[in-house]
């Protein structure tokens, strides 16, 4: 979940359903003035996660990275996603880094906005869901130069190596 302030809306994404185990891959928008909830749909909605991260970038819209596409067999999501308020849009990543590298898969991880450096910061987490711990901290810049928007990732440094 994370605020839109440019919407004026918070907007979440996904979550444990009923059943066992159903994940959800809904959108709905809280509006805190009205107290009310909205179920959003726009475009292909990304597959159903738990504990991915959510944030507002400026100029961009809602981000979100990664999460639990299925708790029970283990699979820990790397995918990105932009909602603009009207549909969700894939992000194509690329990494930069020495020796080269995949995107991480993350779930339950923190993700901030860091208007300084124009970048995401992802850091935290787990690796696998068997709560492999992620020791990494990475930056990630967003562009759209052309229909789709773009992320690269940049490793910035082990937590406690």
């Amino acid at each position: 979940m994370a605020y839109d302030p440019s919407r004026g809306v918070h907007v979440l994404f996904g979550g444990m359903g009923d059943g066992d185990p159903m994940l959800l891959a809904d959108t709905l928008a809280f509006n805190a003035v009205t107290k009310t909830w909205t179920q959003l749909n726009g475009g292909v909605a990304p597959p159903a996660r738990e504990v991915a991260a959510a944030v507002y970038v400026p100029g961009v819209g809602v981000v979100m990275f990664g999460g639990w596409g299925n708790p029970c067999c283990g699979t820990t999501l790397n995918d990105m996603y932009v909602w603009n308020g009207s549909a969700w849009a894939p992000v194509t990543s690329t990494v930069i880094s020495e020796p080269p590298r995949a995107v991480p898969t993350l779930a339950n991880h923190s993700m901030a906005w860091d208007a300084t450096r124009n970048a995401l910061i992802v850091t935290g987490g787990f690796l696998t869901s068997w709560r492999t711990p992620n020791v990494e901290t990475w930056y990630v810049t967003l562009s759209k130069p052309a229909a789709a928007w773009q992320a690269t990732w940049t490793l910035a440094s082990g937590i406690g190596c």
